[in-house]
C-alpha cells in the first residue's frame, strides 16, 4: 500500500488514531461509553484521550445523558448502577484546532469551501468556470480558489488550512494520480496532487467524488452510526459508492461507473455501449434525447428541468417513467448490498423528489412483500456540499497500516531479557518525570500489554511515547520556579535505585544527570532531558 500524500494531522498509535475518529463521528461522548464501542478498558480510554487533550485535538466538555452525540444504531450503553463521583464529562474534537480546504473539479466548474475540523463550512463557496480543462489550467484555478478561501477563513479568525481535498468524477491511484477523468477529457494519467502541492505549498489529496460523498456522509452526515450505507448519484453520469461501518468497500474498478450498466428497462433506450435499458438512461444526456423524440425538436437538460418543474405533460411523463427506472436500481442495491439506508444524490436528483410515488412504486416492484421498506434520502443539490465531502476526505483520522510501515509495527521480535530492560527504563524515567501516580500504573500496564500477547518492542515503544508527554504534562502544572533541587534529586536517587540488576543502565543515567546538574540545568528541565535520553535509547535498541 503506498503513502498517503497527506500526512496525518496529529500523531499517534493506529489506536490513538481510532479513538480520534470515533469521537469525531460520535462526540460528545463520555469515555465509559467510548471504550464500550471500541472494545477497549476505561484505563486505555483515560491514557489515549489524556494524549489527544494534551496534543490539542479533543477537549473535555459537560454533558448529560441526553447531550450525547448519535450513536451505532442498536448501540445501548452499559451502565454501572454503584457509579459514584463527578459527573460524566465528554469529549468532542476542536473543531478550531485545523482547517482545510475541499474542492469539486466538474467539467466546466470548480468549487471551493473551507472546512473546520468538525466538518463544518466556514466559508462562502468560491466557484470559478472552466473553460480550459488542461491540467495545468486546472492547477491554477485550483490554486486562486485555495487562496481565496484561505484568506476568507484567516478574516474570519480561523488558522491557515493545513491540507487539501479535491474530488473528481473518475479513478484515481494512491489519492494522487488521476488515470481516469471522462468529464474533464484528459488522456494521460494526471499526477494532480504532486502540482497542486507544487503550485500551492499545501498537502493535497485526489479523490473520487462519489467515495467523498459518502465518507462525508459516514462521518459526519445521516450515515453516522450505521453499519452499512450506500450512495446512489445522477446526473452526467450514474455512480454508486458502499460503506460498512464506516469506512469505503473498495475495489479497483469501483470508479468506472459499472451500475451505469445494470438493466433497469427492458424496453429503455440504448445506451453509447448498446445495451438496452441500462442504467444510463437516467444520466442527463439520455433524458435530453428521449425528452427531444418525445416533444418533437432537439433541447437542452435545463429546458427539461424548467418543464418538469412546471408540469409540462410531457416532461412528467417522463419524469415518472425515470423515477421508476430509478427506483429498479435502488431497489437492485437494496437487494444485493443490503444497506441500512441509500443517499439519492446528484445534479439531477431533483427528479427523484418530483416522481417519489414512482420511485416508491418502482422500488416495490422488485422487492418481496414482507421484506423491510428500503430507507431513503433525497438531499438537495449543492456543489458547496460536494466540496465540503472532499474535504472531509482529508479530515478524517487514518488509521496507520500494519503493512505501511507503521511505527508501532516495523520491528522484528525481540529476545525476553530485552522486555526486563524496557521495564527498568520505564519505571525510572517515569519516576524521574516527577509522575509519582505512574509508579503503580506502569507495572500494571506493562502487566496488561503482557496479557494481550503485544511483543517487548511494542510494549516499549507503546510506553515509551507518553514519556515525554507525562513530562511536559507536570511542568505545565508545576512552574519551573518551584521545582526545588531536593524534588529532583529524590525522584532521581529513587529511580536508581529501583533499577534492579542493571547497574550500567544506571551509571549512564547517572552521569547523563550530572553533566546537567554540572551545567545548572534546572532540576524540571534535567527530568525532560533524561526523559528524551531514554526514549532515543529505547527506539535505537528497537530499530536494531
Amino acid at each position: 500500500m503506498a503513502d498517503s500524500p497527506l500526512p496525518q494531522w496529529f500523531d499517534g498509535s493506529s489506536y490513538t488514531h481510532k479513538v480520534a475518529a470515533s469521537i469525531m463521528k460520535y462526540g460528545p461522548i463520555a469515555r465509559i461509553t467510548l471504550a464500550q464501542i471500541l472494545g477497549l478498558s476505561q484505563g486505555a480510554i483515560s491514557r489515549i484521550t489524556s494524549d489527544l487533550i494534551y496534543a490539542g485535538v479533543v477537549e473535555e466538555t459537560p454533558m448529560t445523558a441526553d447531550q450525547t452525540g448519535k450513536l451505532p444504531r442498536g448501540f445501548t450503553t452499559k451502565e454501572n448502577g454503584e457509579r459514584r463521583g463527578r459527573p460524566q464529562t465528554g469529549l468532542r474534537i476542536i473543531t478550531s484546532a485545523r482547517t482545510f480546504v475541499g474542492i469539486k473539479l466538474n467539467a466546466s466548474l470548480a468549487s471551493a469551501v473551507a472546512v473546520n475540523a468538525g466538518g463544518h463550512i466556514i466559508t462562502g463557496c468560491h466557484e470559478q468556470a472552466i473553460d480550459d480543462a488542461s491540467p495545468e489550467v486546472v492547477v491554477q484555478i485550483i490554486k486562486r480558489l485555495i487562496t481565496d478561501c484561505s484568506s476568507e477563513a484567516a478574516m474570519a479568525g480561523w488558522p491557515k488550512p493545513c491540507a487539501a481535498g479535491i474530488s473528481i468524477g473518475g479513478h484515481v491511484v494512491n489519492d494522487s494520480v488521476v488515470t481516469f477523468a471522462p468529464f474533464m477529457h484528459w488522456s494521460q494519467p494526471v499526477h494532480l496532487s504532486q502540482m497542486v502541492h507544487a503550485a500551492t505549498g499545501l498537502p493535497t489529496g485526489i479523490y473520487n467524488d462519489i467515495d467523498s460523498l459518502l465518507v462525508d456522509a459516514c462521518w459526519f452526515g445521516s450515515g453516522v452510526g450505521l453499519s452499512s450505507f450506500a450512495v446512489l448519484t445522477v446526473g452526467v453520469g450514474v455512480g454508486y459508492s458502499l460503506a460498512l461501518n464506516g469506512e469505503l468497500v473498495n475495489c479497483p474498478d469501483k470508479s468506472y461507473g459499472l451500475v451505469g450498466h445494470i438493466l433497469v428497462d427492458p424496453e429503455g433506450p440504448r445506451c453509447v455501449s448498446g445495451h438496452k435499458g441500462c442504467a444510463q438512461c437516467l444520466s442527463d444526456d439520455s433524458i435530453v434525447e428521449e425528452y427531444s423524440h418525445a416533444i418533437g425538436h432537439v433541447v437542452t437538460f435545463a429546458d427539461f428541468a424548467r418543464d418538469a418543474k412546471a408540469n409540462v405533460p410531457q416532461a412528467t411523463k417522463l419524469v415518472n417513467r425515470t423515477c421508476f427506472r430509478l427506483g429498479t436500481l435502488v431497489a437492485t442495491i437494496a437487494n444485493i448490498a443490503m444497506p441500512e439506508k441509500i443517499m439519492i444524490a446528484g445534479e439531477s436528483s431533483f427528479i427523484a423528489q418530483l416522481g417519489i410515488d414512482d420511485l416508491r412504486n418502482g422500488i416495490n416492484n422488485y422487492r418481496h412483500s414482507q421484506a423491510a421498506p428500503v430507507d431513503f434520502e433525497i438531499p438537495d443539490h449543492d456543489w458547496a456540499l460536494w466540496a465540503k465531502a472532499a474535504a472531509a476526505q482529508a479530515i478524517r483520522p487514518k488509521p496507520i497500516p500494519l503493512e505501511n510501515g507503521g511505527f508501532y509495527e516495523q520491528f522484528r521480535p525481540y529476545r525476553p531479557r530485552y522486555h526486563a530492560r524496557f521495564v527498568t527504563k520505564f519505571l525510572f524515567a517515569d519516576r524521574v518525570c516527577m509522575n509519582r501516580r505512574n509508579r503503580t500504573e506502569v507495572p500494571s500496564c506493562i502487566h496488561g500489554y503482557h496479557a494481550k500477547r503485544l511483543p517487548p518492542n511494542r510494549t516499549a515503544l507503546h510506553r515509551s511515547s507518553s514519556i515525554r508527554q507525562s513530562a511536559r504534562r507536570n511542568l505545565r502544572k508545576k512552574p519551573l520556579s518551584n521545582f526545588r533541587p531536593s524534588d529532583f534529586h529524590d525522584l532521581e536517587q529513587d529511580g536508581l535505585s529501583g533499577v534492579e540488576g542493571r547497574r550500567a543502565n544506571a551509571v549512564g543515567l547517572e552521569r547523563t544527570a550530572g553533566h546537567l546538574h554540572a551545567f545548572r540545568i534546572p532540576p524540571a528541565e534535567r527530568a525532560l532531558a533524561i526523559g528524551d535520553v531514554l526514549l532515543d535509547q529505547i527506539e535505537t535498541h528497537v530499530k536494531r
